[in-house]
């Protein structure tokens, strides 16, 4: 499959995501003649859909796609012809399945730098961080930020891509997750 210029999202359409962050830091992007070249698509559905289509400016939104709900194989799909994931989550997330699909489909990936997705990041060399900010522009620029390091490093990064996979699949190992959860148990014991 082709890798295409296309930073993805994939999640619910809600405050707590930052998807609209997500949305003015590539309009920020455009705007100043960064990410040249790269279109976003928007994988999900919910609460915010509409107010976020709204919202996005029509000598911009030409490479801003709202793919909707997807199922599972559709976004496999999408992630694996994409160059960048984004997670831009304002809340701490746990172990977002979003970071395991986009590291199985050699994504680059930009989160932010708190919670489950930090940890995710000291792992992984393909994972990149930004800094949430309660104020929507600095967070913005935040996410621009590592968005265009990402691009310019791509090549240097992507050298990492088939290590964090194989790195992945070690960690999502059943039989060792068992282990691991029975050693850590046991310790209490």
């Amino acid at each position: 499959m082709q890798i295409t210029r296309q930073i993805v999202f994939v999640g619910r359409l809600s405050y707590e995501k930052g998807v609209d962050a997500l949305i003015d830091a590539f309009v920020l992007a455009q705007k100043h003649g960064e990410l040249r070249g790269y279109e976003l698509a928007i994988i999900g559905d919910g609460p915010l859909m509409g107010k976020l289509k709204g919202t996005i400016n029509k000598a911009y939104g030409q490479r801003i796609r709202f793919e909707g709900f997807l199922n599972s194989v559709s976004v496999i799909e999408q992630l694996k012809c994409s160059a960048i994931a984004v997670l831009p989550s304002v809340c701490y997330e746990n172990a977002p399945m979003s970071i395991v699909e986009a590291i199985y489909c050699e994504n680059l990936l930009a989160v932010t730098n708190h919670g489950g997705m930090k940890e995710f990041a000291s792992m992984f060399p393909t994972i990149k961080t930004f800094e949430y900010s309660r104020n929507k522009v600095v967070f913005a620029s935040n996410i621009l930020k590592t968005l265009v390091d990402i691009d310019y490093h791509y090549d240097e990064l992507s050298k990492y891509k088939a290590e964090s996979k194989q790195r992945l699949s070690v960690l999502c190992d059943p039989l060792m997750y068992c282990t691991e959860l029975n050693r850590v148990y046991n310790g209490f014991a």
